[in-house]
């Protein structure tokens, strides 16, 4: 395993480290998905129903409680899944007769690895049997399923399950808190300018615009979650373009900086 997701210690690991261990596990991926060719196997049904089986999954997480790192990580995993061709051996097919009902089992069975994956309790089984019904209109996936969909997602995806997510990278990029204010120190970083105030960002106002700029960057990994092009994107560039956007967006200036981009390896260019 290339990469843990331990991610609540980035702030006391070596950051080199944690920025290596996550990169590993992208490029591995993304070696193997070049090679497999996706554009030529991704089902068209995914392709028409993806933002559709997101805003499912996202409710079947928030009922169950899972946090919104887990969801994210959860639609990964389900993108992965869907980019697998077609198993050739009928004993080795999902056993749902509907492709509404595999859809279903396989954001179970994404949830329940993405919260063992991050350190959490995976949901009960009674969780998904009480809300699947409603959230995807089938009355498939009882108590007694997940385990068969747990199975499913460990023999299919393998080492894959550990694959990096846009917000992972955002979490460890705010975990440096890449804003800069104003200080006596001759040596600390010249401070970012407010333009919406029309004046440095001082230590005053750090904590407000930081919790701004949290905030701006969720709103916009969400946003991108919900678009089946931006899964193509290499989750740290996209992370690294959601910073830019998000301190954009609150008026800093400059919007990119040196220290960001030996923070995220990524040029504005």
């Amino acid at each position: 395993r290339v990469v843990t997701y331990a991610l609540a210690a980035t702030r006391s690991e070596n950051a080199d480290d944690v920025f290596r261990r996550l990169r590993a596990a992208e490029d591995l991926l993304s070696a193997e998905r070049a090679l497999g060719a996706p554009e030529k196997i991704q089902s068209p049904w995914w392709r028409q129903y993806r933002r559709a089986v997101n805003d499912a999954l996202h409710g079947l997480s928030e009922r169950c409680d899972a946090d919104l790192w887990v969801a994210h990580h959860a639609m990964c995993l389900v993108d992965l899944l869907w980019l697998l061709p077609h198993l050739r051996s009928a004993a080795d097919r999902w056993p749902a007769k509907t492709l509404r009902e595999r859809t279903a089992f396989i954001c179970v069975s994404a949830i329940r690895a993405a919260a063992r994956a991050h350190g959490a309790e995976p949901p009960r089984p009674e969780a998904f049997e009480e809300h699947v019904p409603g959230l995807f209109s089938t009355a498939c996936c009882q108590s007694s399923d997940v385990a068969d969909c747990d199975v499913y997602l460990e023999e299919h995806l393998g080492w894959r399950v550990l694959a990096v997510t846009p917000l992972h990278y955002l979490q460890f990029f705010v975990a440096a808190r890449p804003l800069y204010v104003e200080s006596d120190d001759a040596a600390a970083p010249k401070a970012d300018y407010n333009a919406l105030r029309d004046a440095p960002v001082t230590p005053e106002r750090y904590d407000r615009l930081f919790l701004y700029l949290q905030k701006w960057c969720i709103f916009n990994c969400s946003l991108c979650l919900q678009y089946r092009k931006f899964s193509d994107v290499a989750p740290s560039l996209l992370a690294a373009a959601i910073l830019l956007a998000a301190r954009r967006t609150i008026g800093l200036a400059p919007a990119w900086r040196p220290e960001l981009e030996a923070l995220t390896r990524r040029r504005k260019d």
